[in-house]
C-alpha cells in the first residue's frame, strides 16, 4: 500500500498519543536527534516538529523549513480521519500533513539535524535512476497541489514556525 498506508496502519496501532515518523534511509541518526525532535512537542511548546537534515535542499536550509521532510513528531489528534491516509498516493503524505498544520494553524518547530543526512536517490539507485526518481517525486507533489500550491504551502508553513 505504500508509505501512507504503512503510516496509517502504524497510527491505528499506536497506543500513545504522540507519534514519530522517521524515514528509513537516514545516515548518522543519533539518540540526541530523536530527543530533540520529541521534546518540543512533549513539553507542549509546539504541535509538530519537522527535521532539517544537513543535506536538505539549499533553499530549505536557507529559508529554514524542509516542508517535505519525513521526520516529524505530532499528536495523533492532528489527523482527525486516520483512514484518509490510506487514500493518499506517492509523496502526498507530507503535503497532506502540511495542509492539516495550515488549516488548524498549528505551532511548528524546525529541528536542525546537522549530523544527519538522507541518502540521495542518486546514491541509492545510480545517477540517472536517482535523477528520474527525484523528478518523479517533484512532479507528483506539483500534480497533487500545483506549483502555486507548493509555494503557498511553503510560505504559510514558514509563518507558523516557533
Amino acid at each position: 500500500g505504500g508509505k501512507s498506508a504503512a503510516v496509517m496502519h502504524g497510527l491505528q496501532a499506536a497506543r500513545n498519543n504522540l507519534v514519530m515518523m522517521i524515514d528509513a534511509d537516514l545516515v548518522n541518526l543519533q539518540p540526541h536527534n530523536v530527543t530533540a525532535l520529541i521534546e518540543p512537542v512533549a513539553r507542549g511548546d509546539v504541535d509538530m516538529t519537522f527535521s532539517m537534515r544537513s543535506n536538505s535542499l539549499f533553499m530549505y536550509r536557507w529559508f529554514g523549513n524542509d516542508f517535505v521532510t519525513g521526520e516529524r513528531v505530532f499528536s495523533k489528534r492532528v489527523i482527525p480521519d486516520i483512514a484518509a491516509l490510506g487514500r493518499l498516493r506517492g509523496f502526498e503524505l507530507e503535503v497532506f500533513l502540511n495542509n492539516l498544520v495550515i488549516q488548524k494553524q498549528l505551532r511548528i518547530r524546525i529541528v536542525r539535524w546537522g549530523n544527519v543526512v538522507c541518502l540521495l536517490k542518486s546514491k541509492k539507485f545510480g545517477f540517472w535512476a536517482g535523477w528520474w526518481a527525484d523528478a518523479k517525486m517533484t512532479w507528483e507533489i506539483i500534480r497533487y497541489m500545483t506549483l502555486r500550491g507548493v509555494v503557498l504551502q511553503y510560505w504559510r508553513l514558514l509563518k507558523l514556525r516557533r
